[in-house]
């Protein structure tokens, strides 16, 4: 109806496109009557149904996005990195003890093997690192600069800050900026009966991140894809209890109830026993 395109195959069609162009007074609806009120649930359900209208979830944005798998975090967080349109920075991380730059963040007590980052990427704080003013594990900003001393190589040497503007951050800042320094931190761990270290900094990029490093992590809001089974139990309970709202999710595919109800595994019956046997000792 609305296409220039002519469509001659179709006779209804073209009758129906000429008068449409008849048209000549038009109302432009722009209430939504159904959805009436003005408390928060019903502003924000207000605002979600105008987004879908005009196809945009422009709410969610920023949105993080959990994942049961780390390739699909890569891949979005390196498809979002791309999108800044900036060179990426891949960092290095320096180690010391034998094989110790095999180790993942989970065995390097957080630090990642390698961060990429540009200006203008989105990160996320791996550590406390100032409590009474918010900068938490979990808080989220945007690279601002990248900061070496002088003499240093860009090209091979570790940054010696990062500058983050963190989100709703009230605190002390940078002199003459909105901005947080971020500085790198060592880790020692043991990695195959050695002892190691890993030097990085405390961030990752907050486009994505897996359900299990989301774990204890209260978000703003999660674009969540429950398309995959849980690989382990409770991964999806995990995922949905980040938020406090369920305003606050979007998922971003299609489910149904049997995503749900899969065959109860031998791990959640030993769990189901445990308990069983444990609430005898509630207080």
């Amino acid at each position: 109806m609305y296409s220039n395109l002519p469509n001659a195959r179709n006779a209804d069609y073209l009758a129906g496109q000429q008068a449409y162009r008849a048209l000549d007074t038009t109302a432009r609806l722009t209430q939504l009557m159904r959805q009436d009120g003005d408390d928060e649930e019903t502003l924000q359900f207000r605002r979600a149904l105008e987004e879908l209208r005009v196809y945009q979830v422009e709410s969610f944005k920023d949105a993080l996005r959990l994942y049961f798998r780390r390739e699909e975090v890569r891949v979005h967080n390196h498809q979002r990195l791309r999108d800044c349109r900036q060179p990426i920075l891949r960092i290095k991380s320096t180690h010391t003890g034998r094989g110790a730059e095999g180790a993942n963040d989970d065995e390097a007590d957080g630090l990642d093997p390698h961060l990429c980052i540009c200006l203008g990427a989105r990160v996320m704080l791996t550590e406390n690192i100032w409590v009474e003013n918010g900068l938490v594990n979990g808080s989220m900003g945007t690279v601002r600069v990248i900061v070496w001393r002088e003499g240093q190589d860009p090209t091979k040497d570790m940054p010696t800050a990062i500058m983050v503007e963190v989100d709703d951050y009230e605190g002390s800042k940078f002199p003459g900026t909105d901005y947080i320094p971020i500085f790198p931190v060592t880790r020692r761990f043991e990695y195959k009966k050695r002892d190691c270290s890993c030097t990085n900094f405390p961030l990752r990029p907050a486009y994505a991140i897996t359900v299990h490093k989301a774990q204890g992590l209260t978000l703003k809001q999660v674009v969540l894809n429950l398309e995959r089974k849980d690989h382990a139990p409770g991964l999806s309970y995990v995922a949905i209890s980040r938020v406090e709202r369920l305003s606050s999710i979007m998922f971003e595919t299609p489910f149904d109830l049997s995503r749900f109800t899969t065959k109860v595994s031998s791990n959640m019956k030993d769990r189901e026993r445990d308990w069983d046997l444990r609430k005898l000792q509630c207080l």
